[in-house]
Formats: C-alpha cells, sequence, structure tokens
C-alpha cells in the first residue's frame, strides 16, 4: 500500500522564507530589516545558513544577542521598545521551518530592557500643516498633505492600490464636493462591491478594505493636481493611480506613489520651512506621517457628535466586537465625518467661508418659515372676514400655524 507521504516532497526538506509566509506585506520590510542587522552581527550568511544553526548554538546566539542590544540600549542608540522586535524575524523563520522548539523564548524575553514611554506621539498643529503647504512647489505635494490632513490615513495606505475606481464625490450638508476612498482595497475591488457588501451586513473579519473622506478643502486640492496631469496630456481611466510617484517605467508612464515616496516628500516639504521638531534616539516627537493621523484622531475624538464607534472605524481601528461586527456604510460614516470637516479644515479663510455659508443657510431657513407663517395669518384673516369660523377650522389653522414654526 502507498503511504499519503510517498511521492511527495518532505516540507521539512524545503525553506520558507519570510516572503512566502502570512506575513502582512506591509511588516515584511521591517523584518527583513532586522533580519540583515541580525545576520551582519552574527557573521551568519543568510537564512539558509541560519536555519543549519543548532538549537544549542541558536539558544547562545538569542541570548547573547541579547546582551548586545541591552548594550545599545544603554548606549541610546536604540530605543528598548524596539528590541522585542528585534526577535520576531527569528522566530517566523524558525516557527515556519518547522524549529518552532529550537530556542527557549522564556528566558530571552526575560532579558528584555524594560520599554519606555514612547516619544513620536504628537500631532502635527494645523498651523504648521499651513506652514507645510506655504511651502509646497506643485499640485502633488499640496494634494497629498491635504490627503492625510483629511483622512488621517497611514502611510501604508500609498503601498496598497490606490486608484480612480476607489475615488467617488459625495456632497456634504452645504452641498460641496467631498470624496471617500476606498484604501487597503484589492487591485479589483470596486466602491460598489464594497458598499454592497456593507449594505448587506455582510461579516468578513479578512475584509481590511475602509471607506475614507477629504473636505471639500481637500477635494479641491485633489481636483487641481488631476486637473493639471490632465492638462499635461496624461489619460485617466478606472485604473490611474491617484497620486503618482516621480519614477516613470521604460514606456514613460508614472507609477502610483509609494509609503517611501510620500515620506521623502514630506521631508522635501519640511526641508523648506522653518519647522523644528525634536529628536529622541531616531525618532521625531512628531512624525512626519503619524503627525497627521495623531491630529485627525485627537479631532474625532474632542468632537462628542461624532459617533466614537464610527470614529474607530475611519481610523481603521479593530475595536473589540463592535470592530469586527460594525459595518456602517459609506453614507453613514460620511455622516459621522462631517461633523469634523470644519475642525479637520486647514485655512482659517477656509473655515471662516463654511461658516458664514452655514449661517446664510441658516438665515435663509428662517425667512422662508417666516414668509410661510405671514403666508398663512394671511389667509386666517381672509377667512375672518368672510364670517365666523368654526372652532373645528380654528384648531386646524392653529395646528398648522404651530406645525410651521417648529419644523
Amino acid at each position: 500500500m502507498i503511504s499519503l507521504q510517498q511521492g511527495l516532497e518532505n516540507p521539512r526538506t524545503k525553506i520558507t522564507l519570510l516572503e512566502d509566509t502570512n506575513l502582512a506585506r506591509t511588516s515584511l520590510p521591517t523584518y527583513n530589516s532586522y533580519l540583515k542587522v541580525f545576520f551582519r552581527w552574527s557573521d551568519i550568511s543568510g537564512v539558509v545558513e541560519f536555519l543549519k544553526v543548532s538549537d544549542t548554538d541558536l539558544q547562545s546566539l538569542m541570548d547573547m544577542y541579547v546582551k548586545h542590544l541591552r548594550k545599545r540600549v544603554l548606549a541610546n542608540e536604540i530605543s528598548p521598545n524596539t528590541v522585542p522586535k528585534q526577535f520576531k524575524p527569528m522566530r517566523k523563520l524558525l516557527d515556519v521551518n518547522y524549529r518552532e522548539h529550537a530556542v527557549s523564548w522564556k528566558p530571552v524575553y526575560a532579558q528584555f530592557p524594560p520599554e519606555e514611554k514612547l516619544s513620536g506621539y504628537k500631532p502635527w498643529e494645523t498651523t504648521k500643516i499651513d506652514t507645510m503647504l506655504d511651502s509646497c512647489i506643485n499640485h502633488r505635494e499640496t494634494a497629498v498633505i491635504h490627503y492625510h490632513a483629511s483622512t488621517g490615513s497611514r502611510v501604508g495606505v500609498h503601498n496598497h492600490p490606490l486608484l480612480m475606481k476607489h475615488m467617488i464625490a459625495m456632497l456634504d450638508p452645504n452641498d460641496e464636493k467631498c470624496y471617500a476612498f476606498l484604501i487597503y482595497a484589492e487591485s479589483d475591488e470596486t466602491i460598489s462591491e464594497k458598499d454592497t457588501r456593507s449594505d448587506s451586513q455582510i461579516i468578513d473579519e479578512n475584509d481590511y478594505s475602509h471607506f475614507v473622506f477629504t473636505s471639500p478643502e481637500a477635494t479641491m486640492a485633489i481636483d487641481n493636481y488631476h486637473a493639471f496631469r490632465k492638462k499635461r496630456g496624461e489619460i485617466f481611466d478606472e485604473n490611474t493611480p491617484i497620486f503618482l510617484s516621480l519614477r516613470v517605467d521604460k514606456d514613460g508612464k508614472y507609477f502610483q506613489m509609494t509609503g517611501n515616496g510620500f515620506q521623502k516628500t514630506m521631508q522635501r516639504i519640511l526641508g523648506r520651512t522653518s519647522i523644528t521638531r525634536i529628536k529622541k534616539r531616531n525618532r521625531f516627537d512628531v512624525q512626519i506621517d503619524h503627525g497627521f493621523r495623531k491630529r485627525f484622531n485627537t479631532i474625532l475624538k474632542l468632537d462628542s457628535e461624532v459617533n466614537s464607534n464610527i470614529a474607530e472605524k475611519l481610523m481603521q481601528h479593530k475595536k473589540g466586537l463592535d470592530g469586527t461586527y460594525l459595518t456602517p456604510t459609506r453614507q453613514e460614516c460620511f455622516k459621522e465625518f462631517v461633523k469634523a470637516i470644519d475642525q479637520l479644515t486647514i485655512s482659517t479663510k477656509e473655515r471662516q467661508r463654511r461658516q458664514l455659508k452655514m449661517q446664510q443657510a441658516k438665515i435663509s431657513e428662517l425667512e422662508a418659515k417666516e414668509k410661510k407663517i405671514d403666508e398663512l395669518s394671511e389667509k386666517m384673516r381672509d377667512l375672518q372676514s368672510n364670517g365666523p369660523m368654526t372652532d373645528e377650522i380654528k384648531n386646524y389653522i392653529n395646528q398648522l400655524v404651530m406645525k410651521k414654526t417648529n419644523s
């Protein structure tokens, strides 16, 4: 009788790399970076040689490496908070290559230095974002700053497809245009498909796509950027990137902007300003990308009118059962987002313009109500002039006036 394993390749004889695991694509560069640092320190040539090291020698290597990292922490070269992260790629490699028991990890973890309060979590102040915008030299820079200030998106959003088919216009209560963006979507995923899933309340724990929105101010900046590209001769279709890289392929076609490209763009913009940041080791008190996200989070959380669970959705957070089982529609999310538009708006003049427009709309609404009341009063006088009214007619007219007054 032929055994189940006969004729099949033994999985233990194959080497599984980090690229072949279920590791998130956004985490892969960080894991490989930590792995390269470890290989340089240990004089190990690569993954193949690493997996040939005996269990005993691996345990000794991990013990020595944690002591080495502790020395670097004492020398203020690295943060103690990065030490646990530096062991994740080695453990992942051992686990997926059937060496999960090669190292006793508890003694290694027990030697980790105490973690310290993280720096780099201050928000960008609105006035400083305004300064950045004043220093922009093209539509692309202006649009990308407005996008991040309005959506609070992570920098990793640029490492996923962000195409024209993932953007749709919506109107705020002032009838001004905003955009909804479907982020972390698959390249073939459309907004209508996402809407269908949300409307039907289909729960999929592997569905990571979310809607974020831009204010009218940010929407205008993005429209100006796209208009400039079209004027330059670019032809737009549903698969056209919303933000372009500065790199082109062999046919002269631009790639989509990446997370690294966004950070480099921000560094160039900041280099033209007088904005200063305080550096602690290798981290600034305000991070280039997270500063926008922290500001967005603070604004949404301080505005008590914004539904807290939908605020978490707009931040792309998973929060308890609501994070999994709450599936608000695009319209429901947008209804909460518009409550924070004024605070998210960068320009003081733009905020004043919006507030003036809202006040004028309220005045017009009140004037319309007063006109209706005057018309009803006139009709009442006409009825009275034609003779006494019955109690039934009087009550009806009074109810009608009250209804119009309170509407």
